[in-house]
């Protein structure tokens, strides 16, 4: 052996031999992984998905107080003003067409709660957003921590 060896040589050659071997063995591996992930990821999203509707395709409602009742056995679409128009009965992507970002008012008993559990159904059901129902009432504040933090944690849990 007197030639010196070419290590650049030898690198690209075994590569270009052992490079479609390589990736056989490593789809393989990621083909695994990323069925075990999805399947997780079903189950997680299942449940999840299940609860929300659970919680809130039913409500105690002003005429109806000693069960929950199904929500559109007695919830009336209402429309709903922007600064630049009205947007009749809308659902969720109609909403998100006018922006990412809504804030919903009115005086106490007004339906508001009522609405956001429309457009929380609605959106499940154009599939399209995977929607975080949080009533800020039901956050506690009381021992100091921040507002985020405390967001924060209510949407993990």
């Amino acid at each position: 052996m007197t030639d010196a060896l070419d290590s650049n040589k030898i690198v690209v050659e075994f590569i270009q031999a052992n490079l479609d071997k390589a990736f056989a063995i490593g789809a393989g591996q990621l083909k695994g992984a990323r069925n075990l992930i999805r399947s997780k990821f079903e189950r997680t999203y299942t449940t999840y998905v299940s609860r929300l509707l659970e919680r809130h395709s039913k409500a105690k409602s002003f005429f109806v107080r000693s069960e929950p009742i199904p929500l559109y056995d007695f919830f009336v679409p209402l429309d709903l003003r922007t600064q630049r128009r009205v947007l009749a009965s809308p659902g969720a992507a109609e909403i998100a067409s006018v922006s990412r970002f809504a804030i919903l008012t009115g005086s106490g008993g007004s339906g508001k709660t009522m609405v956001m559990r429309h457009i929380l159904i609605s959106a499940l059901s154009d599939r399209t957003k995977t929607p975080v129902f949080l009533e800020l009432r039901q956050l506690d504040l009381t021992d100091g921590t921040q507002m985020g933090s405390t967001l924060m944690k209510a949407i993990l849990s």
